[in-house]
């Protein structure tokens, strides 16, 4: 199965050495959506109190092709910044705003019920603050009738 995946997808895992080969950035958006739905399942977290969306790894070059991928579906993502973590560099970025949330949620989303919660709870409490209310009026009319709303 490794040999077969190498030759569609490229030497993506190669022992400890991964990465995101330009025929995983070159594959359909189902292959692209999923990868990076499994990516946030493993690395993401969300919490709806800080508004904070975050993607996190050790290799740096895997979150600049996550970032990538998420560029292909029109998400905007915040500068990849670190921390030191037990003597460890951690890598990460966030995702911030109304636009950007509500996105990676319709055509992303989780499989974490946790987080799935999460995004409720973040978009919902976003959605109704006046500020953004007011800031992503003309976003909200052209999204509502997708959701449903």
């Amino acid at each position: 199965c490794g040999v077969v995946l190498h030759h569609i997808f490229g030497l993506f895992a190669y022992g400890k050495k991964k990465q995101i080969t330009e025929q995983i950035k070159n594959s359909n958006k189902e292959f692209k959506i999923g990868l990076i739905r499994a990516f946030f399942d493993d690395e993401g977290s969300i919490n709806s109190s800080s508004h904070t969306m975050r993607l996190f790894q050790d290799n740096k070059s895997i979150l600049k092709g996550i970032k990538h991928l998420l560029s292909d579906f029109n998400i905007r993502t915040n500068p990849i910044r670190f921390y030191i973590r037990k003597n460890k560099k951690r890598h990460y970025f966030n995702i911030t705003g109304f636009r950007e949330y509500d996105t990676f949620n319709r055509i992303i989303g989780c499989t974490s019920s946790k987080k799935k919660e999460q995004f409720e709870l973040l978009i919902n409490k976003v959605q109704n603050s006046k500020y953004f209310r007011n800031k992503y009026k003309n976003y909200l009319r052209r999204v509502t009738p997708i959701l449903g709303q």
